[in-house]
């Protein structure tokens, strides 16, 4: 049962036990449809889930501001499987450890990091040392999750690296 971390209690909202919670997905669209999500590794319920420019979750079993208290500060996880994802969109966890392979197969390196920003920046071991990357359109990125490998347009991706020091 693979879970996903998809947000943190903030803090309660109102009197009948809302929780505000800290989105860690893409959007609001990939958590919207979830019946169920486990805080603590116990299962809860979801009665309802709304977003304005905050997401707030209802959960059985937390019955007013007092119960909700006790949830700041907590991760929530929602399965995997439940989480719904865009077309042609992956999750982190499984581009982490995926090969950079060029077009012509030479393997580049291996994806260490992601940090999720307007542009992503992958973080790469290679022989040479870890390589920083701003992830663009312009690699025409082909991802094969199920053979852990990512390929890449070798002339555009080799334009916009940095090695760390």
């Amino acid at each position: 049962m693979d879970k996903l971390l998809i947000g943190t209690v903030l803090k309660p909202q109102g009197i009948r036990g809302e929780l505000k919670i800290k989105n860690y997905t893409d959007d609001f669209y990939a958590i919207s449809a979830l019946k169920e999500v486990f805080i603590d590794g116990v299962s809860y319920q979801v009665l309802k889930m709304r977003c304005d420019k905050d997401v707030f979750i209802l959960l059985r079993g937390i019955a007013d501001r007092n119960d909700a208290e006790l949830f700041r500060n907590k991760d929530i996880y929602a399965l995997k499987a439940d989480v719904r994802r865009k077309k042609n969109t992956y999750f982190i966890c499984d581009v982490i450890g995926c090969s950079v392979l060029f077009e012509d197969g030479t393997v580049f390196g291996k994806i260490e990091e992601i940090l999720s920003a307007r542009t992503d920046i992958y973080y790469i071991s290679t022989p040479e040392g870890r390589v920083i990357a701003p992830w663009l359109k312009s690699y025409q990125a082909n991802f094969d999750i199920e053979n852990r490998t990512v390929t890449v347009n070798k002339e555009e991706f080799l334009k916009e690296i940095n090695y760390e020091n």
